[in-house]
């Protein structure tokens, strides 16, 4: 029985693969160039330091964050896509000062902004007339532009200058990680396409030395493709 509910599977995937090869279309009649533009929700694991430093410090995660990019890519074939990704994100931290009532200071959020430079490889999965569903492994490479730090005083609802921070640069500067992701492509009309794409990232290093936890980012997100 087992055997030929079995034979049954896949005899039904390969029926079914069948029929969405005879639907399948090229991607443009004109080009292979697309060019995307998207927006993403970040969920960060283990992006600041899991373990108190030399001087008492604690820390803790805030979530989630948001990001934003554009991308280039070029159908080799029907089915495969190379595809160079520039994306804008930040991710928050904050600090526990932990020196007591005989200091007046509370805590301290970090915010860092990173540009990522990305690599995607996308093999189409299925290639649909309206809906085309892809696999995508990647390599991440995040750059760090910018840093912020907000102090803040005890029972003080707005920051004090930076000139009273006396915290380290505990966050990576430059950080490289290899990602899947399924990118989704709903065609609207010939040139446009609405596109969908959950992201799983795990980096190479964690996100502090100290750290035993990997950095990982976890991403949904969704824009619109042109294909020229």
């Amino acid at each position: 029985m087992k055997k030929e509910l079995l034979i049954l599977l896949v005899a039904g995937f390969i029926t079914s693969e069948a029929i969405s090869q005879e639907k399948e279309i090229s991607v443009n009649e004109k080009s292979n160039f697309t060019a995307g533009f998207k927006f993403g929700y970040d969920k960060n694991t283990y992006a600041y330091r899991t373990s108190m430093d030399i001087n008492g410090f604690d820390y803790y995660s805030i979530e989630p964050s948001f990001s934003a990019g554009i991308d280039f890519g070029y159908f080799v074939t029907k089915r495969f896509r190379p595809r160079i990704e520039i994306e804008y994100f930040y991710l928050l931290y904050g600090m526990n000062w932990n020196y007591g009532d005989d200091s007046d200071f509370e805590r301290t959020l970090t915010t860092v902004h990173y540009f990522g430079y990305n690599l995607h490889l996308d093999y189409g999965l299925y290639m649909g007339e309206r809906l085309q569903l892809y696999l995508s492994p990647g390599l991440m490479w995040d750059v760090k532009f910018h840093h912020k730090f907000k102090t803040f005083l005890r029972d003080e609802d707005d920051p004090v200058s930076n000139e009273y921070n006396l915290l380290d640069e505990k966050f990576p500067t430059s950080i490289l990680g290899g990602s899947l992701s399924i990118p989704i492509r709903i065609k609207l009309n010939q040139e446009l396409k609405l596109t969908l794409e959950p992201d799983y990232t795990i980096y190479f290093r964690n996100f502090q030395v100290e750290n035993d936890e990997p950095y990982m980012r976890m991403s949904f997100k969704a824009g619109v493709e042109y294909t020229f």
